[in-house]
Parts: C-alpha cells; structure tokens; sequence
C-alpha cells in the first residue's frame, strides 16, 4: 500500500519559538512544510529528513504607505534569497513562512543584530495591539448604542416598548454577551501582544537555549538568592515579568544581583539635596526619568543592567559585591513591584469595596 505524501495537522501556538521547533522537528522526521491556514492548519510534503530552520515575519502597510514600505517586501525577500532562504507560504494574518537548510558553517540566522530583533517585535506587537483596540473601540460603539437605543425606548417611545419588550430584553442579552466575548477577545490579544513582543525579543543566535520560569518573590533577598542559583547552572536573566522569568545560557559566573526602584532614586536625590523625580501628569507611570538617572548612577559604579520590570524596577549584576553601592544593598519588600500600579489599584478599591460594604451593612 503506497504511503500518503503529503500530511495535515491542526496546530496552535502562542509563541513562534514553540511552532519553529516543531516545524523543525517535523522536517527532520522528513515533513516539509507547505502551508499555512488561519495560522492552525498545517500542510506538509513528504521529502528526505532534513534540518531546516524556519523564521517568520509580517509586512504591514500604512494607509498612505510610500515607496520604502511598499518596496519592503520584494526587497526583504529579494535579500533573503541571497543568503539560501526562501519564502514558504503566508498565512490568513499576512504572517510570511521562511526556509533554509542548516549549514554547518553557513548563514543560519536570519535576524542576528539588535535593530532587525527589534523591529519584528515591534511589529508583531503592534500588529495583535491594533487588533485589540479594534475590538475596544468596537465595544465601546455596541454599548453606546445600546444605552441611546434604550434610552429612545423608555423616554420616546414608551407605548411601543411594553409592546417590544420581550425583543428589548432579547437585544440586551445580545447586547450583553457581545461586550463581554469581545472585551475577554480583547485582553487576550492585548496579553498575546506581550507574549509576542518578549518572544521575539528574546530570540537570538542563542534563543534555543533561552527558557522562562515562574516563580512568586515577594523580597529583594530572595529575588537575589534565586538568580545567583541560575548564574552559578550559567544562566542569565534577560526578561522578567511580575511572575514570570526569562533566562539564556551564557558562562558561568559567580555575580550578584540587586534592584533599583523610582522611591530608591529619589531617596539619593533627597540626600544629595535635589529634588525628587517627579511628574504629576505622568498617571500611568510611562515616563523615563528615574531610569536613565538609575543606569548612569550603575555605570559609575560597574553594575550591569539586566532587564527592567515595567516602570517600577531595574535589576543589575555585578561581579565583586564591594562595588555594591550601600543605598543599593538594602533587602526590600517587592509587592508592589510584583503587582504593579493596577493590580495596587485593585486591591485599594478591593479593601475600600469592603469597608464601605461593612459600614452600609452597619447602617441599615
């Protein structure tokens, strides 16, 4: 009985790193990819094993785009070409398949320096951001128009909607439903964008040999403990996230680590006499100042930045403790860098919710 050539298989992956080490598994049991649809159903030819190696890209157009983007494409690909890759297929997202078989000494990266790194984050990023601000945009317009059509109903036609009530309550529901699916769509492709954008940051010459842990630290001291375990295995910190850390291999060294937050800047400001950094418009914490004032005062002091949590601390090594600046060496508690400004609002008007819920109870 002759063997099927070509197989099919459903698919689903929330990183690219996942889905390139599989296609990559899948051509060295002799499957090649073919296709892509709806970025979950995947074509294969049945070819002689090889090791391949698969990159992906997108290439987005503006709404008035000018020469340069509209010539990105046929000039990337053009480009690649000349190094032994080829373009495989795209899918339904516009998101374009690359191909090349490993050479033992040859060109096996396609995206090796910082710039090219960074601008297919950027990209990706954007692209599931404007995704789910379409969705916001398209919630806030159904629930507008739910409350004018309501309100027409109550105030302007008030006989006709007793009479339209049963299909008033039917298109509330809807009306209901639909902002609810659409809002939880949303902050999924809201969380996929970062998921995406660390991703493909993190993707390097090295990116096979990066992975992420999660853990809940909630102290300085124990923060610096559970680095030093993975620097000594030659594991060093490039990401983190509230609970979630991101590692890749490099030499093994015995450093030590500390973290520096806004309130730590400002406390050396204080004692220097300046002014403290700042910025009462800044309401959702995106300015930059206390960081750059933060790498210039570790510079001084050989401290080598790692990564930095959101906008609220900058984790650094160093290689001798004795170059540990004193203010630096305090053990704090890092709940609110663990939760951050929202989750720090959400527990204020968790706690207020109660008190103001007990105290009503009181009164009635």
């Amino acid at each position: 009985m002759r063997k099927k050539s070509n197989i099919k298989r459903l698919k689903f992956f929330f990183t690219f790193r996942r889905e390139r080490e599989w296609l990559e598994e899948m051509a060295l049991h002799g499957y090649m990819l073919e296709d892509v649809k709806f970025g979950l159903y995947y074509s294969f030819r049945k070819d002689k094993p090889k090791r391949m190696i698969y990159e992906i890209d997108r290439f987005d157009l503006k709404k008035n785009p000018n020469l340069a983007e509209m010539m990105q494409k046929k000039n990337f690909i053009d480009m690649v070409k000349e190094g032994g890759w080829r373009e495989v297929t795209h899918d339904e997202s516009l998101n374009y398949y690359f191909t090349k078989e490993y050479e033992e000494d040859g060109f096996n990266d396609l995206y090796n320096d910082e710039e090219s790194i960074q601008m297919r984050a950027d990209k990706f990023r954007d692209y599931y951001l404007s995704q789910a601000e379409l969705l916001v945009k398209m919630v806030v317009l159904v629930v507008v128009v739910g409350l004018l059509f309501n309100f027409i109903m109550e105030k302007v036609f008030d006989g006709v909607a007793e009479t339209l009530a049963d299909s008033v309550k039917i298109y509330n529901a809807f009306c209901g439903i639909y902002v609810a699916v659409t809002s939880i769509w949303a902050c999924a492709l809201f969380k996929v964008s970062k998921i995406m954008y660390e991703d493909f940051r993190t993707m390097s010459k090295d990116n096979r040999q990066v992975h992420k842990e999660k853990r809940l630290i909630m102290t300085t001291k124990g923060l610096q403990k559970y680095l030093k375990r993975h620097a000594k295995k030659g594991e060093k910190l490039v990401s983190m996230g509230m609970l979630t850390y991101t590692f890749e291999k490099t030499d093994t060294r015995a450093v030590t680590f500390v973290m520096d937050t806004k309130s730590m800047v400002n406390e050396r400001r204080k004692k220097a006499g300046m002014e403290r950094i700042s910025d009462t418009k800044d309401w959702n914490m995106m300015g930059n100042d206390w960081q750059a004032e933060s790498i210039a005062y570790a510079d001084e002091h050989g401290l080598e930045c790692l990564c930095a949590l959101d906008n609220r601390a900058i984790i650094y090594q160093v290689y001798d403790e004795k170059d540990i600046p004193e203010d630096m060496a305090k053990q704090r508690v890092r709940l609110f860098s663990i939760l951050g400004g929202t989750g720090m609002l959400m527990l204020i008007g968790g706690i207020i919710g109660a008190v103001v819920g007990i105290l009503l109870g009181y009164v009635k």
